[in-house]
């Protein structure tokens, strides 16, 4: 068994990669798992205060994954990381750093988030409304598999 650190916080849960890595993380490692994404509008800069209470709750190191697009590098992904490590305290990870640079280096949310690359056209309003943050305070936790689908709790 794999024990990263003891709170896997994975931005990009939702995506083909990032729902992989949550399953791979629940057969490898017994530290919580705690889902970000920012197209769920569950779990995103929307809550990202309460992410970070999250975050914090246990009084352990946190390990922030991003999911990525297609297994590559997700600017957008490395953005939200950034923020919410703007908002750790701690030690911080040369990755930690370069995601806390990224997050610094675009003027809002909005911009940080409409600097990715890919997908498709047509997510202007999604993306402006995911922009805003910490307008929601629940934070969904990931309970367990239910056969094939994704058991999620408040």
């Amino acid at each position: 068994m794999l024990s990263v650190v003891g709170t896997l916080l994975i931005t990009g849960g939702a995506g083909f990669i990032g729902s992989n890595l949550v399953h791979y993380a629940l057969a490898h490692t017994a530290d919580r798992i705690v889902v970000v994404d920012k197209l769920t509008y569950a779990g995103s800069l929307l809550n990202l205060e309460a992410v970070v209470a999250a975050a914090r709750e246990r009084g352990e190191d946190v390990a922030i994954l991003c999911a990525g697009y297609k297994g590559a590098f997700a600017l957008d992904d490395a953005y939200c990381a950034g923020r919410i490590v703007q908002l750790l305290d701690g030690e911080r990870t040369d990755a930690a750093v370069a995601a806390e640079v990224i997050a610094a280096a675009y003027p809002s949310a909005l911009a940080g988030l409409n600097a990715r690359t890919y997908g498709p056209p047509g997510l202007e309003e999604d993306i402006a409304f995911c922009a805003r943050e910490s307008v929601l305070e629940t934070v969904p936790r990931f309970a367990g598999m239910q056969g094939s689908a994704a058991e999620i709790v408040l």
